[in-house]
């Protein structure tokens, strides 16, 4: 058995796309595992990368939104995001999902890195930005498919909710802890 702190070797023999759609490819490679054994049908998906903002106002307030989630039916707390258009910087789309789906904007925006949903089948990436100081400033403009309420929720009332099991987007908890602002 291979150390898991070092890189292990599985090699991709081949990579068959199944299912392609404006959202989401499908692909089954074929692996090699570090041992030597085949797997010909290790299923993938991709998912175009999104950026996710955690952004406080001048009041060190969390901007919060209570969305409707189909694929959950249900309202979830979560972070403002969205996808990531081609040749965008996750900080250019940072401001524009901010100013799209809470009519908020500023200048102190930061790209913290990224995070990995479900890395073992998945390879899209999250990428986390923090947003600071920031102010309404322009009215909202909902998708056809978003259903949203926004809130602005300090950071105690945050660590409440959360120890309550009152949020369950592992993205949204994930960006939350990346941008340290559980912490403070």
């Amino acid at each position: 058995m291979q150390s898991a702190t070092k890189k292990p070797t599985w090699r991709r023999l081949k990579r068959k796309l199944v299912y392609q759609s404006g959202f989401l490819k499908i692909y089954e490679d074929a692996i090699e595992l570090p041992d030597g054994i085949r797997i010909d049908k290790y299923t993938l998906t991709k998912k175009p990368d999104i950026v996710i903002i955690v952004a406080t106002t001048k009041q060190n307030k969390l901007i919060i939104l209570n969305e409707y989630k189909y694929a959950a039916n249900k309202v979830m707390r979560a972070l403002p995001a969205g996808h990531i258009d081609k040749n965008e910087s996750p900080i250019k789309a940072a401001k524009r999902e901010l100013r799209e789906e809470t009519g908020y904007s500023g200048r102190n925006f930061k790209y913290l890195g990224y995070l990995y949903e479900y890395p073992s089948k998945d390879l899209h990436k999250i990428r986390v930005v923090q947003a600071k100081n920031v102010s309404k400033r322009t009215g909202i403009s909902h998708e056809l498919t978003e259903n949203i309420k926004m809130r602005l929720v300090s950071i105690n009332n945050i660590k409440k909710e959360i120890k309550a099991g009152k949020w369950q987007s592992a993205s949204a908890l994930g960006a939350l802890v990346s941008s340290g602002v559980l912490f403070e």
